[in-house]
């Protein structure tokens, strides 16, 4: 098991865990306030083209008033990520 937190960079950001394989993982906004926005939603990827042990972390965002999502421009906002493998 591996954890911790990272900074979006431009919407997305590859997260390396020092694992071998990726299982499976999770990820969450570490937030003290109600999300805005920007980003409104997060999605993960691991395996297959994604380097191995490492977790793709990809951010989302609305304009307000349209709730169809597009992906995010954030690099401010922090995830939270646990990842489980070997």
């Amino acid at each position: 098991m591996a954890s911790g937190f990272a900074t979006l960079a431009g919407g997305t950001i590859t997260i390396v865990t020092n694992l071998q394989t990726v299982v499976s993982a999770t990820v969450s906004l570490k937030t003290s306030s109600t999300p805005g926005d920007d980003p409104v939603a997060l999605s993960i990827d691991f395996g297959g083209a994604i380097l191995a042990g490492s977790i793709l972390v990809s951010a989302w965002k609305t304009d307000g008033t349209d709730p169809t999502l597009t992906p995010s421009t954030s690099s401010t906002a922090v995830v939270s990520w646990l990842a489980f493998g070997s």
